[in-house]
């Protein structure tokens, strides 16, 4: 997405890749009304047939653990969202890159992402969901004053700028992807049937993060610069890590209480969205393309 966007605005203007990503998503649309099976239809049924515990998002919210971790959840979507305009604007002033090469650079983020993305739900499984997240955001912190730090001596300083880039990208994923898995895991402790409104949190939680974080990462660009705006980025995260260690204790001490109270039956394991993590990180990755294209 991201060099086909850099492309497509130097060389067919700058509507083309809207054109472009119009056309993908009324394709996108013909396939979800086409290929819906019959499996997935009956099983849909049996779902609604079940009689799950009812909650509603208020009451999720309020669970420390779900919040904590729908906090990290905007912060990480931030963190995607900030790099969009303020990287853009420090790779054309201090590397002078056209858009195709600005897009490059990106698909150096967000390819990556993308791939660790998909391989998070075996490490999540092996590591755990806490962890895992921990040790990206403490990676994220690292990368961002680097990003900074680097200036123009040559092609080797793009080289370590892109290798920074891709470690940015390893690191979002190993963030976020467990993310999903941790909220499924506590509405399973609960006995399920959130898990429509625990999605909900995850998609407000998701869009608060990309709506504050640009234009707040544009002013500080403009007024302290490149390197204070990522060293600010960076002491928020080391500042959350504790938080999200602390959900994990938690959920150790009050694990044996809830499962005893847990009687009805659960429609999606927290395995199942440990699996549907990778799907929702790629989209997340493939909205961000064409953001930025």
């Amino acid at each position: 997405g991201p060099p086909l966007g850099g492309i497509m605005f130097q060389y067919a203007g700058y509507r083309s890749s809207f054109y472009l990503c119009a056309a993908l998503a009324f394709l996108d649309l013909i396939f979800r009304v086409t290929l819906i099976s019959e499996k997935q239809i009956l099983q849909y049924k049996e779902a609604k047939n079940q009689t799950p515990i009812r909650i509603n998002m208020f009451q999720l919210f309020i669970i420390p653990e779900v919040a904590i971790t729908c906090g990290c959840i905007a912060i990480s979507s931030s963190v995607l969202s900030a790099l969009e305009p303020v990287l853009t604007l420090h790779l054309q002033k201090t590397f002078y890159l056209t858009p195709g090469e600005v897009g490059a650079m990106f698909a150096a983020f967000i390819l990556p992402y993308s791939v660790m993305s998909s391989l998070a739900g075996s490490l999540t499984t092996r590591f755990g969901d806490t962890e895992l997240t921990c040790a990206g955001m403490l990676l994220l912190a690292i990368c961002f004053p680097l990003l900074a730090i680097i200036r123009n001596f040559g092609f080797v300083s793009i080289l370590l700028e892109a290798l920074i880039i891709i470690v940015a990208g390893v690191s979002l994923a190993l963030t976020m992807a467990p993310l999903f898995t941790k909220l499924g895991r506590v509405v399973d402790k609960r006995g399920g049937g959130a898990y429509a409104q625990v999605f909900g949190l995850m998609n407000i939680a998701y869009s608060l993060g990309m709506v504050v974080s640009p234009p707040l990462a544009g002013a500080m660009y403009e007024h302290v610069g490149f390197l204070w705006a990522m060293l600010l980025l960076s002491f928020i995260i080391v500042v959350y890590v504790p938080l999200m260690l602390w959900t994990r204790k938690h959920s150790s001490s009050s694990s044996t209480s809830t499962s005893s109270t847990s009687s009805s039956p659960s429609l999606l394991s927290s395995s199942s969205l440990s699996s549907l993590s990778s799907s929702s990180s790629s989209s997340s990755s493939s909205s961000s393309s064409s953001i930025n294209a």
